[in-house]
């Protein structure tokens, strides 16, 4: 992956001469947030090596700035475009513009088609040798008054086709830009932070949302709270996290009720099952043995519709006797008399009632 060198710089340039007046801005914050978060302060002076200007930044007294944008400019500041922006580029364009109008509350960015009119200016050019842009890839301007910004223009290197190919780095190279134009510098990469700031650039390249140290700075250059529960993109993101919480908890409260219903329903058709006699079993009868009957359940009482078999009785000489088959289903009836004729049925019992089997006439052995 390409690699901006230790020795790249962003210049600057500056229409008028100005004074340039040091501004400690001091971030506003209740107790109750205080004692609840982390809400920084930033020393601008020691963060950043070059390209900053204290003081100076774009004037969002009204509490709601529109600084407007366009690629349509055939010249940038000094130099022609060379090549105007894909389709795909400018999607880009709009990406990296758009994270920064995510990170501020008073500030926001607009598109617009007529160049003449717009606050800033981007395109292609062919960044020629110069001392003030030595060995840049990109340069930015800035015009201001009474330490007011209000004008800027930035400029890509086109020649640096394998570099700008790629989404992120496009993307994270605009970012450091217009971050420079809105009024930070650049700052000595370190593990201490992530930023878009980082000279020479430092991955991850272009992240959307910005990093809380990023976001942090500029709102804290803009009069705007450091804590991190105000930013944009977090309440965006914390917003988003309960969304999909309570839908979780709808899911999961529509799964328990189907879960429930669907017990009710089984807990409703067994209480129902318990209402109903048993289907009526069948039987066959063979006489096995001299005094032995062998009775044969060839249709149990559970089948069918019918309720459950809690046990089976045969009848013998006027008496109901419990019946208990083997896994054959076969019973064996013994001290019979032999030579004599015998009735056999059987009847199921269970909680909804009592059914009969047909009856088997059999001679006994």
């Amino acid at each position: 992956m390409p690699r901006r060198s230790a020795s790249t710089k962003f210049g600057f340039f500056c229409a008028m001469t100005i004074v340039l007046v040091l501004i400690g801005l001091l971030v506003p914050s209740s107790n109750a947030q205080a004692q609840t978060e982390q809400c920084p302060t930033y020393d601008f002076q020691k963060i950043f090596y070059t390209d900053y200007y204290p003081g100076t930044r774009w004037d969002n007294s009204s509490g709601n700035l529109t600084i407007t944008w366009s690629t349509n400019k055939q010249i940038i500041f000094d130099e022609p475009v060379v090549r105007s922006f894909t389709s795909e580029e400018l999607v880009w364009v709009r990406n990296a513009f758009q994270s920064w109008d995510d990170a501020l509350d008073s500030v926001k960015f607009l598109e617009i088609s007529d160049s003449s009119q717009a606050n800033i200016t981007i395109g292609y050019v062919d960044l020629i040798s110069a001392p003030n842009q030595s060995g840049a890839w990109a340069y930015w301007n800035a015009w201001w008054q009474n330490n007011l910004r209000y004008s800027a223009t930035i400029k890509l290197k086109s020649s640096l086709t394998a570099w700008f190919s790629e989404k992120s780095q496009f993307i994270h190279t605009l970012q450091q830009e217009i971050g420079n134009v809105l009024g930070l510098g650049d700052a000595t990469p370190s593990d201490e932070y992530v930023s878009v700031f980082e000279d020479p650039f430092s991955p991850p390249f272009g992240s959307i949302p910005l990093s809380n140290f990023d976001t942090g700075m500029m709102r804290q250059l803009y009069g705007e709270s450091t804590c991190p529960s105000t930013f944009p993109s977090n309440i965006r993101a914390a917003s988003e996290l309960k969304a999909r919480q309570e839908a979780d908890a709808l899911a999961a409260a529509a799964k328990a009720k189907a879960d429930e219903e669907l017990i009710a329903k089984q807990v409703a058709e067994a209480a129902a099952a318990l209402k109903v006699a048993p289907s009526p079993p069948m039987i066959a009868a063979i006489s096995t043995a001299k005094g032995t009957a062998l009775l044969i359940l060839k249709i149990p009482g559970v089948s069918g519709t019918g309720g459950p078999v809690t046990k089976y009785q045969y009848r013998l000489n006027g008496k109901w006797i419990n019946a208990i088959f083997n896994s054959n289903h076969q019973l064996t009836i013994k001290n019979l008399k032999s030579g004599a004729s015998q009735v056999f049925f059987i009847q199921a019992i269970g909680p909804g009632g009592i059914s009969v089997s047909n009856s088997v006439q059999l001679k006994i052995r």
